[in-house]
This record gives C-alpha cells, sequence and structure tokens, in this order.
C-alpha cells in the first residue's frame, strides 16, 4: 500500500506538467489557417455534409474532424475550446510514457521520460493547434503501452486492445502507422519465441486493416494535400534534429545521453529491450518517411512528432545510468534551456499567419454592401474563423459555398465579365491577399490581382498587414 502513491506518481506528475504547459498562454497565438480548416469542416457543417466533405478530400483528418464536430457542438468553437483536445492528448502522451518507462526500467526513467515529453517545445506547439497531431503522439505512445502488456500477459484481450489501438492510430493520422516498424523492432528482443510475433503480426494487421477501405480514396485525395510538399533537403534533417532534441544547443548532449543509454543493460524482467524500442520509435518513422520522400514528397515534420517520446526514453535511460547529484542538474539545465522555444511557439507571430487579425480589420472597417475578393481561393477558408466579422459582405468570386461543393474553400467562378458585373454597383472591396502567392500569366490569381490592385477604376484607400499577407481596401474612383 505504501508503494501505490509513488506509483501512480510518475505517470501523474508527468500529466499534470503536460496540461499546465499545454495550457500556459494556449489562447495567445492566434488561429491559423490549418485551425480555420477544422473550424469550417467540423463545426461549420452538418454531420451528412461532413460525410459528403470526407468523400472528396481529408478523408486522412476524417476521425479527426467527426471528432471536432462532437466536442464543438458540446464545448464551442473558441480559442481554448478547439486547441483543449491537444492540450489533454500531451498529458494523455506524457502519462503514458511515464508507465512504459516505469515498466520497462523503473520510476526513475518512466518520470523523466514523461517530463521530457511534457517539456518538449514541438510537442507543446502543437498542443495549442486545434489540429490531431498531439492526439496522434497520444495514440501511438498508447498503442507502445498496449503492446508491451499483451507481450507480458500473452492474452488475447491484450492483443486485441492492441488491434484497436493501431485502427485508431491509422484513422487518427495515417503517417503514424510509422509506428508499427518501431514495434516489429522491439519484438527482435523476443525473437526467440515465435509465438509472440505470430500473435503480434494478426494484431498489427487488423488495425492497419482497419483503414484499408478508405486507403484509396486518401491516395486519390493525396495531390490536393500535400502538393505543396518539396523534397527534403539537409535544411529539413536540421530542423528536424532540432525539434526532436527541444532546440539545437540539446542536440548533442541529447546523442551523448542516447549513446549512454545503450550502456545499461536491459531490465532482466522486461518483455522488451527499452533501448531498441526507444530508438526504434524515434529513428524508424521519420528516416522511412524522409525516404520515401525522396521519391515522392510527403514529409512534413508535424506528421512524425509522434517519434519525440522514442528521444525521451532514450534521454532519461542515459540520465538514469548518471549517479543523482549529476542527473538531477543535468535535467533542470536541459529544461531550462527549452524555455526560449516555448516562449517562441506562444507568440502572436509564431504561426504561419494570422486569420484572426484578418477578420478583426474587416470587422472594424467594414461598411454595408462591401465586397470581399480572396486572391487565394483556398484562402476563403479562414471565414470560418470568425463568420461574423465576414457576415454580409458580397463575395465578388465565389460561385458555390463550401458545403455544397464539398470542401474547404468553394468553388469560384473563372470569368472576368462576371466579377466586373458583380462589383459594378459597389463602391468599396476588401481584397486578402496572400504573400507569396504569384499566379502564373492568365492565372485567375493574376486576373484578380489586375482587376483590383493594378487597375484605373479602383484606388487603394486602406492597407493592413498580417502575418501571412496584405488586407486591402479599395474604393471606386
Amino acid at each position: 500500500m505504501t508503494r501505490d502513491p509513488v506509483r501512480w506518481a510518475v505517470p501523474a506528475v508527468p500529466a499534470l506538467a503536460a496540461l499546465a504547459v499545454g495550457l500556459w498562454r494556449i489562447t495567445v497565438p492566434p488561429l491559423w489557417r490549418d485551425e480555420a480548416a477544422t473550424l469550417s469542416a467540423a463545426a461549420e457543417r452538418s454531420l451528412p455534409d461532413l460525410l459528403r466533405l470526407l468523400g472528396n478530400i481529408d478523408a486522412v483528418h476524417g476521425l479527426y474532424y467527426l471528432f471536432m464536430h462532437v466536442w464543438t457542438a458540446v464545448f464551442g468553437t473558441g480559442d481554448l475550446a478547439i486547441r483543449l483536445p491537444s492540450a489533454l492528448a500531451l498529458a494523455v502522451a506524457a502519462a503514458v510514457v511515464a508507465a512504459l518507462g516505469r515498466r520497462l526500467a523503473d520510476a526513475r526513467v518512466g518520470l523523466v521520460a514523461g517530463l521530457l515529453v511534457a517539456a518538449s517545445p514541438v510537442l507543446s506547439r502543437y498542443a495549442q493547434e486545434a489540429r490531431q497531431y498531439t492526439i496522434a503522439t497520444a495514440l501511438a505512445a498508447v498503442s507502445t503501452y498496449l503492446l508491451v502488456r499483451a507481450l507480458e500477459a500473452r492474452t488475447p484481450r491484450w492483443f486485441a486492445g492492441y488491434a484497436v489501438s493501431v485502427a485508431l492510430v491509422g484513422w487518427i493520422q495515417l503517417f503514424t502507422l510509422l509506428i508499427l516498424p518501431a514495434h516489429l523492432a522491439a519484438l527482435w528482443t523476443v525473437r526467440r519465441d515465435r509465438a509472440l510475433l505470430t500473435r503480434w503480426a494478426p494484431a498489427a494487421a487488423a488495425g492497419t486493416a482497419a483503414f484499408l477501405p478508405v486507403l484509396p480514396l486518401a491516395l486519390e485525395q493525396r495531390t490536393k494535400q500535400v502538393n505543396w510538399i518539396t523534397a527534403p533537403d539537409a535544411e529539413t534533417v536540421q530542423r528536424l534534429l532540432d525539434a526532436f532534441a527541444g532546440d539545437r544547443i540539446l542536440i548533442a548532449p541529447v546523442v551523448v545521453l542516447a549513446v549512454v543509454a545503450w550502456w545499461r543493460r536491459p531490465s532482466p524482467g522486461a518483455p522488451v529491450d527499452l533501448r531498441i524500442l526507444a530508438t526504434a520509435w524515434a529513428v524508424l518513422p521519420p528516416a522511412l518517411l524522409l525516404a520515401v520522400s525522396l521519391v515522392e514528397p510527403v514529409y512534413w515534420l508535424r506528421y512524425v512528432i509522434f517519434a519525440v517520446p522514442g528521444v525521451a526514453l532514450l534521454t532519461a535511460m542515459g540520465l538514469r545510468a548518471m549517479p543523482l547529484w549529476g542527473a538531477v542538474p543535468a535535467l533542470a539545465a536541459m529544461l531550462a534551456l527549452t524555455v526560449p522555444m516555448h516562449l517562441e511557439v506562444r507568440t502572436a507571430g509564431s504561426r504561419p499567419d494570422d486569420v484572426e487579425r484578418v477578420a478583426r480589420i474587416i470587422a472594424e472597417h467594414r461598411r454595408p454592401g462591401d465586397g470581399l475578393v480572396f486572391e487565394e481561393a483556398l484562402y476563403r477558408r479562414i471565414v470560418a474563423a470568425d463568420p461574423q466579422a465576414f457576415a454580409g459582405l458580397s463575395d465578388l468570386t465565389l460561385d458555390r459555398p463550401a458545403d455544397q461543393v464539398a470542401d474547404l474553400q468553394g468553388s469560384e467562378i473563372s470569368d472576368v465579365a462576371t466579377l466586373r458585373r458583380r462589383a459594378a454597383g459597389l463602391r468599396r472591396v476588401w481584397y486578402v491577399d496572400r504573400s507569396g502567392l504569384e499566379g502564373g500569366p492568365g492565372s485567375w490569381e493574376r486576373v484578380k490581382d489586375e482587376e483590383f490592385q493594378r487597375s484605373e477604376d479602383w484606388d487603394q484607400a486602406g492597407r493592413w498587414r498580417f502575418r501571412g499577407g496584405t488586407v486591402y481596401l479599395y474604393e471606386r474612383r
């Protein structure tokens, strides 16, 4: 009985720390266009319309959108409300990693690994975003924990639970299934017991098969979703190392501690070698996705942050090899060195763009009867971040709204004559310009640009910069 409080403290302390980190300044970073996409898909349409959307785009986000559809119906669409599931997921991930470290090593390894997950700047950044990446991290940790329990118990119940977790991993984010090669590597430590492999393989296959009906649709939609990704280069790898270590200055210490971790003998009673599991978890998912991306670019950092717990476990094992008088200040120093990154990702300028500022600008200066033009059709999804700010404006290039065409931005007209006819009776038009968008000669983006920004019929009456672009107000001459 006296050991129970300590036993529960190992996952509880990292969970509380992760929740505190996740909630700290969670509403300071502005919503950006990906979060607006979440709102557009999950909160701004009916369930039948959402299912139609998933049949056209974003099938790989289907489970998350369905969850957020229910969540926003209950808790609303405020910044805190829509980001809270991600913060809670970080707490779950920290707790499960701590429990895993305790089970495969000892309480000290578990506690430190959980705290390192809680203190990871890249994980805490996505814990403050209304997307599914920390949820994927939590599910990857849960599936790994269930695998360990299944290897210990060797009963169908645990393998069935593992299969369900693998299915959820695939449904929440397809690339998170790259945790399976790490699990297979962990089984190498019990390779002499082929019965375990013959039990794991069907469970992993069953979990993966749950996503197979959607896979052809996801592959068909791929060009609509990741066609902006370019092939990885040296800078890509550098950003990956920075993120996984917590900061560039921590890369060398983390690598050294990982090497030290391999000097420790595995716990004799553990069902798998934690050194192999943690190394495979940290290395294989990003390495495999980077390798694929050399041929077909699909790698992006946020797709592989579920591998950060592997780094945390290796680092914790390395610290465990040190005497306590050295490990404690080393851990404290590492945590302190992550503070600048934590502060950086919690500023108003920390996101790729700021759709809330666009909404505020227009809401403060609009007049009845104003027109609205988005230079890039995809940017229309930002309306979901604050529908009231745009209500009543005449969207001059919109043909059919998003819910009617089962996408996030709707379809647009494509001829300048219709655009001019719609704008003919207007005195003022808001023009949302996205930085870096250069339409080619004759493109619809170039036509819109020339019709307002380079036209003799309109004068620029206002100009407001926002992170990601510029809002212009044009008045007819």
